[in-house]
Formats: C-alpha cells, structure tokens, sequence
C-alpha cells in the first residue's frame, strides 16, 4: 500500500489522522524485519540437486496509475539428501528473456548441477536451462496437471485428479496411452475446455516413463511443491502490488510460513538415491 493508502484506511477505520512521517518510520521499522529476506535470496545453494521444480506465475503492480504485469519465477529443489529447498524467489519484468537470467543466478550461487528439472511446458525454458545446464534433463509432467484442470468444477476436481493419477501411476508407456484415451473418452464430453493437450502429455511420455516408479512418484506426486504453489497462486486474488519489493516481500512470508513445515526428507529417498546413481553415473 502507498503512504496515501495506509492514512486513509487508518482515518477510515479509526477516525485518527496520522502523519506521513510517522508513517514512514513504522513501515522502515516493519521492512528491518524483512532484511533477512534479501540475505536469503542470495545465500550459497548446494552444488548439486536431484530435481528442481520451477514456476512462473503472473501478478499485477500498479505503477504510475497503471497496471504492470510482472513475472515471478520460483525454483524449489530438492538435494542429494532428500532434502526439499527453494532456491529463490524472482520478481521480473514479463518478458521471457528473464528466465534465463535466473537460471544464470542460481548457477552464480553455486549450483553446478542440476539432474532433473521441472518446467512449465514452454520450449524456450528448455533451451534456456540448457544454456546453462545441458546436461540436464528436463520433465513436464506436473506442469500438465496443473494449467489443464483448471476450467474443471470443484465438485468434479478429486474425481478427474483421481483418474488422471491412473495414467501416470501405469506400469509403461503404452498402458498408459490406453489410460490416457480412456481419461478423455470420460472428461472431454463433460469438460470440453479441459486444456490438458494429448499431443503434449504424450510426447513428454517416452521421457517420463523411463524412470522407475519412484522416481515418477517424486516428479509427479510431491505434494508439499503442489501446497507451495497453490499458496503462492491465492496471493494473486488480492489487491494489486505498489512495488517488486512490496510483493517479493509478501512471497517471502508465505515462503518462509510453508517451509516451517518442511523438516523431514522425501519419504523413500533411501530407494531413489540408489536409482538416481544408477541413471547418472557420471555425474553422481
């Protein structure tokens, strides 16, 4: 909020006239507990992860009247021990060519290697992660699930979901095409504006279903990545952001709020690890 906005919801409420310098002081003295924020979002990272999820998500700032569409760019990973981190936080003017900038900025923070990224379903992401990262190989999975569902009713969300789990929870490839037809036979006629495009799940499942199933599960079923990013997707309900800084400084919160709860590694790490060594023998 702006300094105009804060005095008169004060005034509103409470029927107080409070000065802009007073004002002034209390926002500077709420923004010193915020400085941690800026340490973290450039700290060391670990040399090497497992898999890092990454997420784009568009807000609004209001500059000079007028509506600025920003980007905000979020990696989550998780290391070598199990361990799930977010790497950082990145608010951005909405052009593309940002990405590659943050995926320069996670490489400067000490990131050497990354085995497995998950990205939203944009050809230019891949390219720009190989820039920096070409040996890394990059899933879409989760990224499908999420942009398709959402023209679905509530009430008809856990049952899609449920089906939809049947085609990536297959034995094999071909199975799950069988399952996947049999997803649209039942969803399309009732939901033609589902968006989840056959065309893209499929070409994404030869890569896919070359892991075993842990190592599917991980890429497709972390629900604590799933939790961060709905919670950071309801922030966009509110009002529209003054500055970058008001609204990464909002990110954080809800960041550092949700990771409290992240104090144990992913469950059956013990079997991935082993799997991970297997498929990347050189690099592991």
């Amino acid at each position: 909020m702006t300094k105009d906005d804060i005095k008169s919801h004060i005034h509103d409420i409470y029927g107080v006239e409070i000065s802009a310098n007073a004002i002034n002081q209390i926002t500077n003295n709420i923004l010193k507990l915020l400085e941690p924020a800026k340490k973290w979002q450039n700290r060391p990272l670990k040399n090497i992860y497992a898999v890092v999820f990454m997420d784009v998500i568009r807000y609004f700032l209001k500059e000079d009247e007028n509506l600025a569409e920003k980007s905000v760019y979020i990696a989550t990973g998780i290391d070598l021990n199990g361990i799930r981190d977010v790497l950082g936080i990145w608010v951005c003017d909405n052009e593309r060519a940002n990405f590659l900038n943050v995926i320069q900025k996670i490489k400067a923070r000490g990131v050497d290697d990354i085995l497995i990224t998950c990205v939203d379903n944009l050809k230019e992401f891949t390219n720009e992660i190989k820039v920096v990262y070409p040996k890394t190989e990059t899933q879409h999975i989760v990224h499908h699930v999420y942009t398709g569902t959402k023209p679905v009713s509530p009430e008809d969300n856990r049952a899609l979901m449920y089906d939809l789990q049947s085609v990536y929870d297959a034995p094999g490839e071909q199975l799950a095409l069988s399952a996947l037809d049999e997803f649209y036979r039942k969803w399309k006629e009732k939901h033609p504006r589902i968006d989840i495009s056959r065309r893209d799940v499929q070409a994404s499942f030869s890569n896919y279903f070359k892991y075993p199933k842990e190592i599917r599960d991980l890429l497709y079923n972390i629900s604590s990545i799933k939790e961060f990013s709905r919670r950071f997707r309801k922030i966009k309900n509110k009002d529209n952001f003054p500055t970058d800084d008001s609204l990464f400084n909002i990110l954080y919160l809800v960041m550092t709020n949700i990771t409290q709860k992240w104090t144990d590694g992913y469950k059956g790490w013990e079997q991935i690890y082993p799997q991970l060594e297997s498929i990347f023998p050189d690099r592991l």
